[in-house]
């Protein structure tokens, strides 16, 4: 089912015009939620007019002076899967929720949406481009289909957000990890009132694509949870490597999570040192190298609870800068369609992380939060933080013998994720790259043997 979410205010002259366009539609699976915020217009009268029992009636107590809250409350009282959004001065086309359905179901996307009319000319849509909606709206409110989970993922409309609500919501989507598609067919008809909400406010969003929360601080959906972070580090000897790492978390993080290990079949008292310290722990009796450690890993968090956030940090990492941990989840709250590391010192070869070869015309650098990140097509694994949701269609083929890094970061770009190193927060690759083989020459024989 379809539900539709249409909020008025003194618009029983056109609202009229609306309803009766739901109740023409070819596809018949639909609710109409009319959330009728305070009119004194009569408009009450008319909606009860219509007998069918798919329209539903809403009326807040007192006007909100928006209509972000009575959206939001028609998306509380949803019962369908899908939800379209209807103003009261624009009206369906026949063939709408049809086609809007259609192309939802083939495609699986999170929100699809369609072309309309704006006082009979065409109106201005593309295909969906992230960096193009972080400049300019194109998706009309009133032409697309969304996924109700991914509306409520996200905290439905920001309250504080009188003017742009629409384009807010998909920015906070988007970033969320929800998918786009485009259909080029009029769907929607819209109207342009000189009494409309978007009149009356400035032009200019009081809010930054970039820095503004995934989940609003004010929603009648619920309120914001902290995200959860775990860290999980494999193991195999070198303890004293590892308790500088777990030492240099203990000091560094300033935000809470849960540590997971992977020991690989340690010797030399690693087996001890652990008890105590993590959430949890897979011991294998013997090294099953970086992409079946990393499998267990990822299963093992999975299965302890509901985790938003997955940071992998080699042993032989040592993080240098304090509230690094806080800083990224600053991050993850206003984008979980990105990879984070903080800048690692100590690797031969490649100082800073990975050689900073760019893309043409992509960027150097950008800003989020007042935090500098810099681009890069992929990074190394000593940290290694990501939506723990990226690896719900991804685990590592066991018997590949190349970079794992580098193939999860390309598999995460295919899926509209960028990737970037935290420039101001540093680690340190401890004894550097060539000083590990030599620190640790057993270690390194046995990997390679491994891998």
């Amino acid at each position: 089912m379809i539900s539709i979410i249409t909020s008025t205010h003194n618009r029983k002259y056109l609202l009229e015009r609306a309803i009766k366009s739901v109740l023409a539609q070819s596809y018949k699976e639909w609710e109409l939620i009319i959330v009728d915020d305070c009119s004194i217009d009569g408009t009450e009268s008319l909606v009860k007019s219509f007998t069918d029992s798919r329209i539903k009636y809403l009326k807040t107590e007192t006007n909100s002076g928006s209509d972000s809250l009575p959206k939001n409350l028609g998306i509380k009282e949803a019962k369908g899967e899908y939800i379209a959004f209807l103003d009261d001065d624009d009206y369906f086309r026949v063939d709408a929720l049809k086609i809007l359905n259609t192309y939802a179901k083939h495609t699986g996307a999170d929100v699809v949406y369609g072309d309309y009319l704006i006082d009979g000319k065409p109106g201005w849509s593309i295909d969906f481009s992230a960096s193009h909606l972080a400049q300019q709206n194109y998706i009309a409110m009133d032409v697309t289909l969304s996924k109700r989970s991914a509306i409520l993922a996200v905290g439905g409309f920001d309250e504080e957000v009188k003017k742009f609500k629409d384009w807010n919501l998909w920015i906070r989507m988007q970033k969320n990890g929800a998918s786009f598609v485009h259909i080029p067919i009029i769907v929607t008809e819209v109207s342009v009132q000189e009494e409309s909400i978007s009149n009356k406010y400035d032009n200019t969003p009081t809010w930054n694509p970039a820095d503004c929360l995934i989940y609003p601080s004010k929603t009648s959906l619920g309120e914001r949870k902290p995200l959860r972070v775990a860290i999980y580090t494999l193991t195999l000897n070198r303890l004293a490597d590892t308790k500088v790492m777990w030492e240099s978390l203990q000091k560094t993080t300033k935000y809470p999570f849960d540590w997971f290990v992977v020991e690989q079949g340690s010797t030399d008292g690693t087996l001890d040192f652990l008890e105590g310290k993590t959430k949890s722990k897979v011991i294998n009796g013997k090294n099953r190298g970086v992409a079946g450690g990393w499998n267990d890993a990822v299963k093992m968090i999975k299965s302890s609870g509901d985790y938003d956030i997955i940071i992998k940090v080699d042993n032989d990492c040592e993080v240098l800068s304090e509230g690094w941990l806080e800083a990224m989840v600053e991050l993850f709250e206003r984008n979980q369609t990105i990879i984070l590391s903080p800048y690692i010192e100590g690797l031969d070869g490649s100082p800073g992380g990975v050689l900073r070869a760019r893309l043409s015309g992509e960027s150097p650098y950008l800003m989020i939060n007042d935090k500098v990140l810099g681009f890069v097509p992929n990074i190394g694994g000593i940290v290694f933080a990501t939506p723990i949701r990226l690896f719900d269609e991804w685990t590592f083929d066991e018997t590949y013998e190349g970079n794992k890094d580098y193939l999860l970061c390309q598999y995460a770009r295919s899926k509209g994720y960028s990737i970037f190193y935290m420039e101001e927060y540093r680690a340190v690759h401890q004894h550097g790259s060539e000083g590990q083989k030599e620190v640790y020459p057993e270690y390194f024989k046995e990997k390679e043997g491994k891998e």
